[in-house]
């Protein structure tokens, strides 16, 4: 599932169509993993992020991201990607995507 703001915008497609080739296809690989396997193992690739945020990752570029639990199926809801600035995820991006999950904004699809 994906975020749409309310313009009718989805921040995790817009930025996948401006990424380079290779990492939008590592991206892509990641969530088509994810979504047949349930889980990715491996904490460079996908983290928890803490307050119940994961981020999809790749070298410097995170899609973040959290559940969405409704009956008889657990769904993940991509929110936005962004490149990461450094050593941590910004503060401003967790904030985002927690407004993104208690429904301040947009419509999740």
């Amino acid at each position: 599932m994906v975020y749409v703001d309310n313009r009718g915008r989805c921040p995790t497609l817009d930025f996948l169509d401006n990424l380079g080739d290779k990492e939008k296809q590592c991206f892509l690989a990641l969530i088509e993993a994810f979504a047949d396997r349930g889980e990715i193992r491996n904490t460079e690739k996908f983290r928890n992020e803490g307050d119940g945020i994961y981020a999809f990752k790749y070298k410097g570029y995170r899609i973040l991201c959290f559940f969405l639990d409704s009956p008889g199926k657990k769904s993940i809801v991509l929110t936005h990607g962004f490149k990461k600035k450094g050593p941590k995820i910004l503060k401003q991006e967790k904030e985002k995507t927690d407004r993104i999950r208690k429904g301040e904004s947009g419509i999740i699809r």
